[in-house]
Parts: structure tokens; sequence; C-alpha cells
């Protein structure tokens, strides 16, 4: 056993020596590494920086016990502020894909289990998600009704004021369009 341990070692050791790198330059003016010269070309050694050493953090304990998903919603209560931000209700937001972005505040931060869940006219739009930022895609020209759910599985924890916005898109029939 001991021997196999020091055969182990020995390997590794001289797998370590034998990590050299080669330069070369081939017929066609290109640069060539290889761990391996070839015999009829002069090729130098590349001296290697030494390779970066980090250790991990240590890993710290918790020392409460981990709470389920419904005792956390119910110890925080809901959210105080929960609201779609950088809109204004009854705006108008030009977006000729249909394609949005919209950013939700919500304080305190979205607690672990819950998830963002975007409505559009009172229908949910795409998948609950653990993003504060959520894609609104391929709305059609007109008024929206928006509003934001906050989820956990199949139950609504908490859900925002409806914001009014009017998507605006390019017509293929623009009276703009047909004057080029």
């Amino acid at each position: 056993m001991r021997f196999s341990w020091l055969l182990l070692g020995a390997a590794l050791v001289c797998t370590g020596l034998s990590a050299e790198v080669y330069q070369y330059t081939d017929a066609n003016g290109n640069r060539v590494f290889t761990d391996k010269p070839p015999l009829d070309v002069n090729a130098e050694e590349v001296k290697l920086p030494e390779v970066n050493r980090t250790q991990m953090p240590k890993v710290r304990k918790k020392s409460s016990p981990v709470a389920s998903d419904e005792d956390a919603a119910s110890a925080s209560g809901p959210y105080q502020q929960l609201a779609i931000k950088g809109h204004d209700d009854g705006s108008s937001v030009r977006a000729n894909d249909g394609n949005l972005l919209l950013d939700i505040d919500i304080q305190p931060r979205l607690a672990s289990g819950h998830r963002l869940q975007l409505m559009v006219d009172g229908q949910p739009h795409g998948d609950a998600i653990r993003s504060i930022t959520l894609p609104a895609s391929n709305l059609p020209r007109g008024e929206h009704s928006i509003a934001v759910r906050v989820m956990s599985g199949e139950r609504v924890v908490q859900e925002s004021s409806a914001l009014t916005l009017i998507i605006q898109r390019t017509s293929v029939n623009s009276p703009a369009r047909r004057a080029r």
C-alpha cells in the first residue's frame, strides 16, 4: 500500500516537471506552440508564469435552522413596496417589436421560494421568475394593463397595482412609410 502511494506521488511530481511549452515559426510564418518540438526546427522553450492559486473561503455554518418558504413569507409579512418602475401610468412606450423589459421595485428583497409573475391585461405573461427585470414580449399595439405578482408556487402572495401603458408600434400601412 505504501509503495502505491509513493508511486502515485512520483508520477505527479514527474508530470509537473515535464510540462514544458515550446514555440517556433512554421513555413507559413505562423507562431506554433507545442509540448513536443519537431526535430528539424529550432524551437524555443517558453517560460510560463507561476499559476495563480487561491484558497477557498471557509463556509460559515448557520446557527439557526432553515425556515420553510411559508414561514419566511408569514414572518416578513407582505412586501412594503411592489411596483413597476420607470413608467408613468398612462404613458406611451415606443416598442416596434412589441418587446419591453420592465424593472420591478420590490422592498424588502424577494424572499427565497418567491417568484415574480408579469400580468398583462389580467393574464399571466411568460413564466414566473426570480429576476427583478421582467420581459414582456410581442405586445400588440394599443393600451395594456400591466401588473406584477409575487408567487410562491401556485399561490399569489401579493400583487402590485395595475399600470396602464400604451404600446406604439410602426405600422406597415403607415402613411409616412408609403411616402418613401
